[in-house]
């Protein structure tokens, strides 16, 4: 890589050059370009549509660099350089508000409360640099509201501003990452009847940096993601409001009339047949499902087939049978979502 690529000089006309697009941040320092050399290069850099056909070696990594990418909020750009030493990230990373997204997502309150009065923030809803552990490929522009996957967090968070319906750099509500990642079925339900999230949007597309959706398109249904997650517990979460505010998973979702029972079945088909460490999670999913009195497990879809006849996999099948057996038992059980309404915020 070319140092001068990286080097910060505040007296150099290009440096100071105001970057308005992604293409001109790319081009700041074009291959071949002098020292006192201002004129654009005679064809833009184009913007690759993924991230691994990127050129790396033209892409500048000094802090200015990434300073100037986070205030453009360029997620491609973080997604190219997640290098834990990186200097510039580094600084992103020590902020006060990164430090707080953190605690959000270890659940830690008390680094959450420390971190919040040490910086005198009380504003939780500007987004921050993040990058998801379990993908570190994965870079957002979120709040902590984006993070929260304990209930108890939740509500700390909505205490201090925190908004369950902002999106994040791309567009993504909070309920999005929920249905990933949170570990408290009661999460969906508080959201829902105590900050209006809405069950059925995740947010729409803001950006084109991403090729496989376009700007405008909303992105899948938070209780479809929970399933295709193997989150059984968000699962429940989603269950919990079959008779709130008139959810409804028995509606088809998609173009072949594929019902949430009938993509749990193939979801689990999936997961068993590559031997998936988290098949029980996806098993789990299509038992409490069925067990529920009030989904419709006879449900055809366009070519006719109900979720017994996707039930290919032995343990799937099994699990299948199983809800079904329960749900006589549920229908005179106590149902403890009808509390919902008398939940504190």
């Amino acid at each position: 890589m070319n140092q001068d690529d990286n080097d910060f000089n505040p007296d150099d006309p290009e440096t100071n050059r105001k970057i308005t697009s992604y293409a001109d941040f790319l081009r700041r320092r074009f291959p071949g370009a002098k020292k006192d050399e201002t004129k654009e290069p005679p064809a833009a850099l184009p913007v690759p549509p993924l991230a691994d056909v990127f050129d790396k070696s033209i892409i500048p990594t000094s802090p200015h660099a990434v300073m100037a990418a986070a205030r453009l909020e360029l997620t491609p750009y973080f997604e190219l350089i997640h290098d834990e030493d990186n200097p510039g990230l580094k600084i992103l990373r020590q902020h006060a508000r990164h430090k707080i997204l953190n605690a959000v997502w270890e659940n830690n309150l008390g680094d959450f409360m420390v971190e919040r009065e040490l910086a005198k923030i009380t504003d939780l809803r500007p987004r921050w640099y993040w990058h998801f552990p379990e993908d570190m490929k994965e870079a957002r522009f979120v709040t902590p509201a984006h993070l929260v996957r304990d209930f108890t967090m939740a509500v700390v968070v909505a205490r201090h501003q925190g908004d369950y319906n902002a999106p994040d750099s791309e567009g993504r509500k909070p309920l999005h990452y929920v249905a990933a990642y949170g570990k408290d079925a009661w999460l969906v339900p508080y959201l829902v009847a105590h900050h209006h999230a809405d069950p059925y949007d995740g947010g729409r597309v803001e950006n084109d940096h991403d090729p496989r959706n376009s700007k405008g398109e909303a992105y899948e249904e938070p209780a479809l993601r929970a399933i295709e997650h193997g989150n059984a517990e968000m699962v429940r979460g989603f269950l919990m409001l079959l008779d709130y505010k008139s959810f409804d998973m028995n509606r088809p979702r998609n173009n072949w009339g594929h019902t949430p029972l009938i993509l749990a079945v193939q979801a689990a088909n999936e997961a068993a047949a590559h031997g998936a460490e988290n098949t029980e999670d996806y098993l789990a999913i299509v038992r409490d499902i069925a067990s529920e009195p009030l989904i419709d497990v006879r449900f055809r879809d366009k070519a006719g087939n109900s979720a017994e006849d996707y039930a290919l996999a032995d343990g799937v099948r099994k699990a299948l049978a199983e809800g079904i057996k329960q749900r006589d038992k549920n229908r005179v059980m106590p149902r403890m979502r009808r509390i919902l309404p008398a939940m504190q915020p």
